[in-house]
């Protein structure tokens, strides 16, 4: 039987209890570790709710002055709008003061995709109505804004419908721009031998090709762009290679390749270093700085740009320079598995939020709007250094809300977001390392531009280790926690 097959009732018992208020996130935890035969770690950064202080008077959302209205408009009704929408009732925001502006009425949990194209999960499983997770009042406006006219705090929607707001919240994700890919469209994703767990079908596609593959050459993706979910590209890899070696017997005819832009697999130290180990163990070749720029279908090549630093003589200067050399490389694949160029949605780009790289522009603490200081950013569009989770985003707006709630009340704005990112990094079938990091200590209290990433672990355990543990934590214990506690307000 297969670890992942041992406890098949542990989701369903936890997802029912969450929902009915029997479970609490700390027994919750209780039963991640009698299932996994750990002992009980207690209350921890992962588990812990409230925003980053660790003053106990400051980590309650305060609430909203009796009496006070206020109209709030939040657009994108993904995780973070949600979560928002959900802690602004918990404030006591009249519900009826607060739009939700979101076109689709389906809610998808993406985290998921990745199990889904590992066929852990169905993509059934990962869809729920969005009108089930509205807070009961909110208006909800079943359209998309088009534009922000800030000076004037309103914006348009789609059908020519024009919104005021005191309090704007920018909550829109991204966009997946597989068309700056020369050679490719959307369309072609999940057909043939071009996939992407990015997209929900692709998702299903990837699996169907998996259980199909004899060998070949695989090709995996990681672009030059910010990403959400910036351990996605390696889990599906990692879950192809793990399929192939222990279920379908075929990893031995296989050559498998990361193609990543970057030129590291993580920006902590010790998660770097223990890829490198994985990566060695599982025989994966890794090729650094190799950006895919154009698909040729029909002859299965993938192009890449791959960049370089050389040492050039300057004859000007009379001494040598570095300068970076730029090169086409083309490999022939047998199965192309791309995570495309992301960016926040063309709505948001042409807006006067955002920076000179087209990120919205916030406070990297405060979240609140560098131009605007009625309106705050969250989620996978703003341009902070990292953040581009959905463990982000139940981090982000505990500390959004109780900065526009202190500002709506006339006092000091005092909720600070560390960074906090967590990527559950899936190494193989009923394996995880729980990669925990954020903004640098130092940088921030010097403050400096944030550059690096420094890790947050939140167990007394070696963060950099791969463990059944975590398999349960992502699998069985974060899709509840997720639509249970996230998106209601309480986790």
């Amino acid at each position: 039987m297969r670890k992942d097959e041992l406890f098949p009732e542990i989701e369903e018992k936890v997802e029912e209890a969450v929902k009915k208020g029997e479970l609490s996130r700390r027994d919750a935890l209780k039963v991640l570790a009698f299932a996994s035969g750990a002992a009980m770690m207690g209350n921890t950064e992962l588990f812990a709710e409230g925003n980053e202080t660790n003053d106990s008077d400051k980590n309650a959302t305060p609430k909203l002055k009796a009496g006070m209205d206020a109209k709030i408009v939040i657009v994108g009704g993904g995780s973070a709008g949600i979560t928002v929408a959900a802690r602004l009732v918990r404030a006591d925001v009249k519900p009826e003061n607060i739009t939700l502006i979101e076109p689709s009425d389906k809610h998808i949990y993406q985290p998921g995709q990745t199990l889904v194209a590992g066929g852990i999960k169905t993509l059934d499983q990962l869809i729920r109505n969005e009108a089930d997770y509205i807070p009961a009042g909110v208006k909800w406006e079943k359209d998309k804004a088009v534009e922000f006219m800030p000076e004037t705090n309103s914006l348009k929607l789609a059908s020519g419908k024009t919104l005021t707001y005191d309090y704007l919240v920018v909550a829109a994700g991204l966009q997946y721009n597989f068309e700056k890919i020369k050679g490719l469209t959307a369309d072609m994703i999940g057909k043939g031998d071009i996939h992407s767990i990015y997209d929900p079908k692709g998702a299903v596609a990837m699996w169907d090709a998996m259980q199909k593959l004899k060998g070949g050459t695989l090709l995996f993706t990681n672009p030059a762009t910010p990403i959400k979910c910036g351990g996605a590209p390696q889990k599906i890899m990692y879950l192809t290679e793990d399929y192939m070696r222990n279920y379908s017997n075929t990893r031995k005819d296989a050559k498998i390749e990361f193609m990543t832009a970057g030129g590291k697999y993580f920006g902590v130290p010790a998660y770097h270093d223990a890829v490198v180990g994985f990566v060695k163990e599982k025989e994966i070749l890794t090729s650094f700085n190799h950006n895919l720029v154009e698909v040729k279908p029909a002859e299965k090549i993938a192009v890449f740009e791959k960049k370089t630093k050389v040492k050039v003589f300057d004859k000007d200067l009379g001494e040598e320079i570095e300068e970076e050399k730029i090169e086409l490389v083309e490999k022939k694949y047998d199965l192309l598995h791309i995570v495309p160029p992301m960016s926040p949605v063309a709505e948001i780009v042409k807006s006067p939020f955002v920076n000179n790289k087209g990120w919205m522009f916030v406070d990297e603490q405060t979240l609140q709007s560098k131009k605007f200081p009625n309106v705050f950013g969250i989620g996978d569009l703003i341009g902070t250094p990292f953040g581009k989770t959905g463990g982000s985003v139940r981090k982000q707006a505990p500390v959004l809300v109780q900065n526009m709630i202190a500002l709506m009340n006339g006092k000091e704005m005092e909720g600070k977001y560390s960074g906090y990112t967590v990527c559950p990094l899936i190494t193989r079938r009923g394996r995880v390392m729980l990669a925990e990091f954020g903004y640098d200590k130092a940088q921030v209290d010097a403050k400096e531009p944030i550059t690096k990433a420094m890790a947050m672990p939140s167990f007394p355990l070696d963060p950099a280790q791969e463990r059944w543990l975590w398999w349960i934590f992502k699998v069985y214990l974060l899709p509840p926690m997720y639509w249970y506690g996230m998106l209601r307000g309480r986790a």
